[in-house]
């Protein structure tokens, strides 16, 4: 024990010799420790960094992906609808159509319709592509079950990429397409054939940006057919979705892709300044050592160094977490500037859409206000004619009243009792209702009463002949032979003429009054603009009517109009657009007849549930070879500047939507349109 207690001493001077290496190496290693912790947290930044950036650029690629697709695929959305109303459309018609619709796209092959069952029946091109016509779809692809499944579910299924030749993969969108009868909407719509759009591959995928090599990215594409998650890889290698990627969806119609993306050198396995926080790391960890191992050996000597030493570190530290900060708060700021860009970006296709659709209700009543330009000169004449009717008869009562009237009663009473009955006999025959005479009747009831003046052998015979007449006197003149016999015969005749003036005046101001109102009334017909947008009783008679109104400066001068109507019951209809077919048949009517000739209208009961209206004019008419064309927009056989092609294109629309029928039959000297609408 002794032995002991003696060595405890020497223990001790070597536990405190060897203090100093144990105190310094346990520094070096919570530094080395520190400097682990702060690489491994820039290493983690980075590699978040990175992906960000590889998420941001397989967003723009899956948004270029999907816009690619979908402006192709609304190519045949044109086409759908074009067939649901035109199930019987030709080759030629479908060569025509799909030549426009692909004139401003690229990268689209071909575009195939399969009728019936799915029988290949129209394609475009033709050329290179006249061994398939006839071949059933089901048969010629070896991934037949996308037909059918679009056939089952009625929607579109994008099939691919499929390898027609080699080396050239094409994507094929199957649509099917269904006919709804125009006259009974609500039965089922029937299966009419599919509609196949051959997008190239290579040219999509380049134009989305997958094939750029400059993005130092890899990528890989599954879910062939459509069938996202649990389709085959069609594109990149396979490995890359077990390569912790990057993956997002691609939305197709009724169906996905997914999209995967990985750095082509892999993911990063350490940050850009590891090597420097390493080298900073060890030389803090040898200062810091050799700091501590002289702190401990000599404490009073190197407190000030170990103090200078300590806040050296804190400051490098406190970089290090600024550094951090920063880094972070750019990846914020760049990932902000993203989502507005996408919201600016939507904002501008929902702007472009509305504006789209406002053009497309405001087309037909463009129409309206151009025929209405057209025809207002005709309308203001109209109008003005009354107009100045009126103005005339009110200043021949106006003077009438001035002049004569205050004479009235002096001249009365300078009359014997005799000529006064006499003159009051007359005034009672002015204010019965008279026939309104023809200068050819005036002149003969003129020459008349001249021959029976002369027998009577009454003077001035001329003068009161021609007063008689306008009196409205030209008949059984025996009662007032005493009267046209005397001395003031004249005087008492002219008074009477005078007198009636005023109701002459007056009938002449209700019937410009009435004029001018019907003129009015049809011209506010015309213009009004319904809002409400639903269906409404119209008499079709009466919209009718309004239209040759409004036509009437044109019709009076060489047009004549034979009506043929029958009582009607009111029809359901949109009066704006069905007023704006009737404006547009009499216009071209007119035209066609040079302002001159027949316009007919026959209006009659097809059967119990069918209104027909028929406009036919005497024409040139049309000839064989365009008549199959001119129900097509921007047609038009009439010099520039004269029409924009879009009437007739307009007039059928119309009709279709009233669930109607227009037909035209035209030979030399007579066209006819005939328009059948529901009741």
């Amino acid at each position: 024990m002794i032995n002991l207690w003696g060595k405890i001493p020497k223990i001790t001077k070597r536990v405190d010799d060897l203090k100093p290496y144990f105190i310094s190496t346990l520094t070096m290693l919570i530094v080395i420790a520190t400097t682990w912790v702060f690489e491994y947290s820039e290493k983690q930044r980075f590699e978040q960094q990175s992906r960000t950036y590889v998420l941001n650029q397989l967003s723009t690629i899956r948004a270029k992906l999907e816009a690619g697709l979908n402006s192709r695929l609304f190519l045949m959305q044109g086409l759908m609808a074009y067939i649901s109303i035109r199930p019987n459309i030709t080759p030629a018609e479908f060569a025509e159509m799909a030549k426009v619709a692909l004139s401003q796209k690229v990268n689209v092959r071909s575009l195939v319709l399969a009728k019936g069952n799915t029988v290949i029946s129209h394609i475009y091109p033709l050329q290179k592509n006249e061994t398939t016509m006839g071949v059933n779809l089901m048969a010629l692809l070896a991934r037949g079950e996308t037909i059918q499944r679009a056939i089952n579910s009625g929607e579109t299924v994008l099939a691919g990429p499929i390898e027609l030749v080699k080396g050239e993969g094409v994507f094929i969108s199957n649509s099917p397409i269904y006919v709804t009868s125009l006259h009974n909407p609500l039965k089922t719509p029937t299966f009419w054939g599919m509609g196949m759009i051959l997008i190239n591959q290579n040219s999509l995928f380049k134009e989305a940006g997958l094939l750029n090599p400059k993005k130092r990215l890899q990528y890989a594409l599954r879910g062939r057919d459509g069938l996202g998650i649990v389709g085959e890889v069609f594109f990149g290698e396979a490995k890359i979705f077990h390569q912790h990627p990057i993956i997002l969806p691609v939305s197709l119609p009724n169906g996905s892709w997914r999209l995967a993306a990985t750095p082509t050198d892999g993911w990063p396995t350490s940050a850009p300044i590891s090597g420097w926080l390493w080298l900073i790391g060890s030389m803090l960890s040898l200062m810091t050592g050799i700091l501590v191992f002289t702190v401990v050996s000599a404490p009073v000597r190197l407190q000030e160094v170990v103090n200078k030493a300590t806040q050296k570190l804190q400051q490098a530290h406190e970089k290090i977490r600024n550094l951090e900060q920063q880094k972070y708060e750019q990846l914020a700021e760049h990932s902000h500037i993203l989502e507005e860009k996408v919201a600016e970006r939507t904002q501008e296709l929902s702007q472009i859409l509305e504006n789209l659709k406002k053009t497309q209700k405001e087309l037909i009543h463009s129409e309206k206000m151009a025929a209405l330009g057209q025809l207002i000169a005709g309308i203001a004449h109209e109008i003005n004619t009354p107009l100045g009717a009126i103005r005339s008869s009110v200043d021949n009562i106006i003077q009438f009243l001035t002049h004569n009237l205050e004479q009235l009663p002096v001249f009365v009473q300078s009359l014997s009792p005799a000529r006064q009955q006499d003159f009051f006999v007359l005034v009672k025959k002015i204010t019965q209702p008279k026939t309104i005479l023809s200068s050819k009747e005036k002149r003969k009831y003129r020459r008349a009463l001249v021959r029976k003046l002369e027998k009577y052998d009454v003077d001035n015979k001329e003068t009161i002949a021609d007063t008689l007449v306008d009196i409205g006197i030209y008949e059984e003149i025996e009662p007032f032979l005493p009267l046209l016999t005397a001395p003031d015969a004249i005087s008492i005749l002219n008074t009477v003429y005078q007198l009636s003036s005023l109701p002459t005046s007056a009938q002449t101001i209700k019937i410009a009054s009435d004029r001018a109102a019907k003129v009015i009334l049809a011209l506010k017909t015309f213009v009004h603009h319904d809002q409400s947008g639903e269906k409404i009783k119209v008499n079709i008679i009466e919209s009718i009517d309004t239209i040759l109104t409004l036509y009437q400066n044109q019709l009076k001068h060489g047009v004549e109009v034979v009506k043929n109507y029958i009582e009607l019951p009111l029809v359901s209809c949109y009066s704006d657009e069905i007023n704006q077919v009737w404006t547009n048949l009499i216009h071209n009517a007119l035209q066609a007849m040079n302002n001159k000739g027949i316009l007919k209208i026959d209006v009659a009961m097809q059967n119990e549930q069918t209104l027909a209206i028929s406009i036919t004019d005497n024409g040139s008419g049309i000839e064989d070879d365009i008549k199959p064309r001119i129900f097509e927009p921007f047609f038009t056989t009439k010099v520039a500047g004269e029409g924009s092609g879009l009437g007739l294109d307009i007039v059928q629309k119309i009709i279709d939507k009233h669930e109607g029928t227009i037909t035209v039959e035209s030979v030399p000297g007579q066209t006819t349109f005939r328009v059948c609408l529901p009741v």
